[in-house]
């Protein structure tokens, strides 16, 4: 089983809600570890989560010290892959880059 210090930001995971708060659900996935998704990292409204249902996210923080992590469970976070959706054109780009014409 895995501890709170071998689990990364950025790991993409499955389990369950466990637990539903007034500000966001808990979840449990790898065999017992639980991270709270807060009510700004849902993808639907809290009313629509129940205690069972299973879902995919991505976790965001770990902190070893406390053993608690956060996790968000928006689409465009939990889908997010660095080079399958990268815009092609960025991926031409080289560190060090100078840009004459850039607009912000």
């Amino acid at each position: 089983m895995l501890t709170t210090s071998q689990i990364k930001p950025g790991f993409l995971v499955s389990g369950k809600v466990s637990k539903i708060y007034e500000n966001g659900v808990q979840v449990t996935f790898l065999g017992g570890l639980e991270a709270n998704c807060f009510a700004d990292h849902l993808q639907d409204e809290l009313i629509k989560y129940k205690v069972g249902q299973k879902v995919q996210a991505r976790i965001l923080t770990v902190d070893t010290i406390t053993k608690t992590m956060t996790l968000s469970l928006k689409d465009h976070i939990v889908e997010w892959n660095s080079h399958k959706n990268m815009n092609p054109e960025l991926m031409k780009l080289q560190v060090g880059q100078v840009f004459a014409n850039a607009k912000v």
